[in-house]
């Protein structure tokens, strides 16, 4: 799935949810969110924490590859992780830069 806007990574994470035949309730309460945050990220809010995107990407099984930025950037499925093996992302943003 091409991914361009808030809108479409919104679409993805329905559609993500819906295949598993999660409501937005299963979802949330799997990710640590609020069904009334993963509401409004799912109709394409754009002032969503990305962390916790990240977070209900790996919930459902989807990572966002970078790899061919030719195209834009795509959403893949993948196996969910366990929390232990999902990095955090206040980590990876303290990391210096070589």
């Amino acid at each position: 799935m091409l991914v361009r806007s808030p809108t479409d990574l919104g679409a993805a994470i329905r559609d993500g949810r819906k295949r598993r035949g999660w409501t937005q309730d299963d979802l949330a309460k799997r990710a640590g969110v609020t069904a009334r945050w993963l509401r409004d990220v799912e109709h394409g809010k754009s002032t969503a924490e990305i962390g916790l995107v990240f977070r209900v990407l790996s919930h459902l099984g989807i990572e966002l590859d970078l790899a061919d930025l030719s195209n834009g950037p795509r959403l893949k499925p993948r196996a969910p992780s366990n929390d232990e093996d999902f990095p955090d992302i206040d980590d990876i943003v303290r990391e210096p830069k070589s």
